[in-house]
């Protein structure tokens, strides 16, 4: 997660804070610097790709107070 990365403190119903994260295996202290992340900056959407968690694995570990979390499994490459 780049730490640099910025989300208007401004709220209001015209401001959409969408954060997309290509995590490429999301270890112990990936997620610790998310939750870090998500508490500081508060998006209102969280795109995560690449975990390498299993549905029941994200449900448990990405419980993020105020957030829901949906599992999509991805498509493995039948060429390789």
């Amino acid at each position: 997660m780049n730490r640099d990365a910025k989300i208007s403190s401004k709220k209001d119903s015209c401001n959409l804070a969408i954060v997309h994260w290509n995590c490429f295996k999301l270890t112990c202290v990936r997620l610790e610097e998310l939750r870090a992340f998500v508490e500081k900056n508060k998006p209102d959407i969280i795109s995560l790709n690449e975990l390498k968690l299993s549905e029941y694995e994200c449900n448990f570990y990405l419980r993020f107070k105020g957030y829901n979390c949906t599992f999509k499994v991805g498509e493995k490459n039948p060429d390789k």
